[in-house]
């Protein structure tokens, strides 16, 4: 993968060998480059299973291709928990599938789907200022990626 720029020494620092990013914490606790609880990683490992988890959570943070896997069902995980209506508008906008990903990634799929039952809009209706700026940094992303990426 040929990476420009800051983001390819975001991407070479944080998942190379020197493995950076896999001890920070946040102030809640959450470690490594994408920010898991371990309460959160107990659970995906009890939930599926079939994925294969690495189980001792220090373990798991070292392993980037495990917790990439871990990030995935924590998405699905969230998605699953709406009501159908709700997913299948999730699924049919890309950009309310991100912010509603980034929403529940960082704090659980419960209110980002209050707020979507609401029909308001996950980030201006959002009473949590760190979700909120999930969202807003997610929405950010979107415009920015391709940009980086020439598309």
């Amino acid at each position: 993968l040929q990476t420009p720029g800051a983001f390819g020494l975001f991407v070479s620092s944080s998942t190379g060998p020197l493995l950076s990013y896999r001890y920070s914490r946040s102030t809640a606790g959450a470690m490594g480059l994408l920010q898991f609880m371990p309460k959160t990683h107990a659970g995906l490992v009890k939930k599926y299973k079939a994925a294969g988890l690495i189980v001792g959570f220090q373990e798991a943070l070292k392993d980037s291709h495990n917790m990439a896997k871990e990030a995935v069902l924590l998405i699905d995980d969230g998605i699953s928990q709406l009501p159908l209506p709700l997913r299948q508008m999730v699924f049919a906008d890309a950009a309310l599938f991100d912010d509603f990903s980034a929403s529940a990634y960082n704090g659980g799929a419960k209110r980002p789907r209050g707020i979507m039952q609401e029909g308001k809009d996950l980030a201006a209706a959002n009473g949590n200022e760190e979700n909120r700026i999930y969202v807003e940094k997610m929405r950010a992303i979107r415009q920015f990626l391709p940009k980086v990426l020439g598309r």
